[in-house]
């Protein structure tokens, strides 16, 4: 499990690190395909360009951009999203272009959610709901105006022909 850990450390620091290097890019229309380029770790001199689509922030590669493999991502594709459900991450915090950790892509309503081993992008969970004792807490005590009978009372009312004791 240990060396399972570490692992994933390890990658994501690769991934955190090819992220840092990435070179200036100018901004995209979202949704479209773009390219950029980012720094070869085994060859500096010929840095390495990819492929892929535009971020809703106007940023290729960006959380939220669509993709069909890691190779189009700066951080991790799952389900077709650059950032989506599934993807590995390291941080819950919101997603900011140029950021050093992995996140979730924040348009989605993913948080990253962390388990035994590693994060993961999913969807956030739903806030706690009350116990019973302060759901009937909640609950009126009388939620319409109930009849009160009075043994002592005599008075006789008529309606409609009937008598009534109050």
């Amino acid at each position: 499990m240990l060396v399972k850990q570490l692992l994933f450390v390890l990658t994501i620091s690769h991934v955190a690190l090819a992220y840092q290097r990435a070179y200036a890019v100018e901004t995209c229309e979202p949704s479209q395909p773009c390219t950029w380029m980012y720094e070869n770790t085994e060859d500096p001199d010929n840095p390495i360009v990819a492929n892929g689509y535009c971020a809703p922030d106007g940023y290729c590669g960006d959380d939220g951009a669509r993709c069909d493999s890691e190779d189009e991502c700066y951080n991790h594709c799952a389900s077709g999203i650059c950032g989506g459900e599934g993807a590995a991450c390291d941080s819950d915090q919101p997603f900011e272009h140029g950021q050093t950790t992995v996140t979730c892509a924040p348009d989605q309503g993913l948080q990253c959610n962390f388990g035994e081993e590693s994060g993961t992008c999913g969807p956030a969970p739903p806030p706690p709901q009350p116990s019973g004792m302060k759901k009937r807490a909640l609950r009126s005590t009388y939620p319409y105006k109930q009849f009160k009978y009075h043994p002592g009372a005599k008075s006789v009312k008529k309606r409609a022909g009937h008598h009534f004791y109050k």
